[in-house]
Parts: C-alpha cells; structure tokens; sequence
C-alpha cells in the first residue's frame, strides 16, 4: 500500500488499513515519481495486447462511484434509522416532543449531510 504514497495524491483506503499501515508501515518520502518510465513501458505494453487505457479509467471510475454511492446510501440508511431510533426531544416546535427527522429526496438523506447525488459542497434544498 505504501508504494502508492506521494506528495500530491489522495488515496482512499478503508480505516482499517490506514491503521495498519499507521501501526507499522514504511512510508516513504517519494515512490512514485523515480517509476515513471517503468509506467510508460506498462501502458504501451497495454496498448501492445489491445487493452485501451482511457476505456479502462472509465469503467475503474463509474464502478468506483456506484460503489461509493451504494456505501453512501447504506450509511445514510443505518444514520436515518439511528435518528429516527432516538428518543423525542422536550420541547420541539410541535408540541408533541416528536424531532424533525432527516428527509428523503430520491434516496439522498438530508440531517446536514452533504450528499453525493448534490453537486460538491452542496445542500440539497429539500
């Protein structure tokens, strides 16, 4: 994993691996950049066997979104029923105790999140 660390990337990995690699990782200053030939050589060698770079890209981009959409909706979901789950706050504007709960608006959840289905930095105004 620590190959993949360089000044200027963002990598996504799952908590659990930053703590690992947090634990007992090597990072070091630069293991990208001294490789670029050796990239170049791969790409052509793609190129070589018929495999389209860009066709590529796309496909590893859309799957990576639906996969981020489908774990943003879950945990909108599990936050939403966490919300709904907690006991009614004394003196809410109706008079019955009952909250304000998160609203749906085409499977985007609104309790001050921003959601994906909005465009950066967003709220959606629902």
């Amino acid at each position: 994993m620590t190959e993949l660390v360089a000044p200027g990337v963002v990598n996504t990995m799952p908590e659990a691996t930053l703590r690992e690699v947090a634990d007992h990782g090597r990072v070091p200053a630069d293991s990208v950049r001294s490789h670029y030939d050796d990239a170049e050589r791969v790409l052509a060698g793609l190129r070589t066997v018929g495999v389209d770079y860009g066709d590529l890209v796309q496909t590893l981009q859309e799957e990576g979104v639906s996969k981020f959409d489908a774990s943003w909706e879950q945990l909108s979901e599990r936050l939403a029923e966490t919300l709904r789950s907690r006991p009614a706050a004394r003196g809410s504007p109706s008079g019955s105790g009952a909250t304000a709960g998160p609203r749906d608006c085409g499977g985007a959840l609104h309790c001050g999140l921003v959601s994906p289905r909005h465009s950066a930095g967003s709220r959606c105004a629902a």
